[in-house]
């Protein structure tokens, strides 16, 4: 069976023994609905392949609950995915995220085959864009970067390690919640705001830099970071900071800051129960992030 259509210049054709959907003709696919479905949505459940050498951007919902979508094949040129529009494809691993600028809401959330992405010219992710994406462990993007949307990867369980360009300005609301497998990450200069529970729940943290500029740390920010001990502030006392951001974690938890910052003094060495110290430098027994 061989079904096909178009939208303007962009043609497509289904091969159903071959379950491959493919596309010709250059531009970006329009946003689909529930109520206006994908043309291919029959054959949703059958498309393993899907040929998007020539597609610039996904519009919403085109694949979405395309559980048997393997492979997405994009030499390289795919720069803007819409929101779900790939929600729900479990079994997707075979993908070239490197080109992408922007991610929309629930792009790839609960894809579980999706390993490690790099996202070197990524500036926005969206609301829930990877959430419950349990394979990935290593995140990494580039410079483009500004924001990261509320709970963008909420619940990737495998994620040990997030590498951060010098661009992102602010932390969504649970944008890194229930990532109990996070234990390497080092917020950039640039980070201004964390918002609530940012990353609540992230039971392997060990220790956290705020960078100077952070004028807002959230309700629960890191609440049940059962693991965490040292935060280390490099700026003055945040202008809006939640009284419950550091509850339930580790007992040992101490806040250190640089002692240039005098502000600190005025808490008399403790932040509700929570030991707070001065330090001329700062060290980890990782690497000299911390170090000035």
């Amino acid at each position: 069976t061989v079904e096909e259509g178009n939208f303007g210049d962009i043609y497509w054709k289904y091969k159903a023994d071959e379950g491959r959907l493919s596309f010709t003709g250059s531009g970006e696919l329009p946003d689909f609905t529930s109520d206006s479905p994908a043309p291919w949505s029959e054959y949703m459940g059958s498309i393993q392949t899907i040929g998007a050498d020539s597609l610039s951007g996904i519009g919403d919902s085109s694949f979405c609950q395309a559980e048997k979508l393997i492979r997405v094949e994009t030499n390289g040129g795919l720069k803007k995915v819409g929101s779900h529009a790939f929600a729900g494809c479990g079994s997707l691993c075979f993908l070239d995220l490197s080109a992408l600028e922007d991610i929309g809401s629930g792009a790839f959330e609960n894809n579980v085959s999706l390993g490690d992405i790099v996202l070197e010219k990524t500036r926005s992710v969206g609301s829930g864009a990877f959430k419950g994406c349990t394979a990935i462990t290593e995140v990494a993007f580039g410079n483009s970067l500004t924001t990261l949307e509320e709970g963008a990867f909420t619940d990737c369980t495998a994620i040990t390690e997030v590498i951060f360009g010098n661009s992102l300005t602010s932390l969504g609301k649970e944008v890194f919640a229930g990532c109990t497998a996070l234990n390497n990450i080092v917020l950039p200069d640039s980070v201004a705001a964390i918002k609530d529970g940012a990353f609540k729940g992230c039971a392997s943290l060990r220790t956290i830099n705020i960078p100077a500029v952070v004028a807002e740390i959230g309700n629960a920010a890191f609440s049940e970071d059962a693991k965490l001990e040292k935060v280390y502030f490099y700026g003055g006392l945040p202008e809006q900071w939640g009284d419950d951001s550091f509850t339930g974690c580790s007992d040992s938890l101490t806040i250190y800051y640089r002692k240039p910052q005098t502000t600190w003094e005025q808490l008399g060495g403790v932040w509700n129960g929570i030991p707070v110290q001065g330090q001329d430098k700062f060290y980890t027994e990782r690497r000299d992030h911390y170090s000035f």
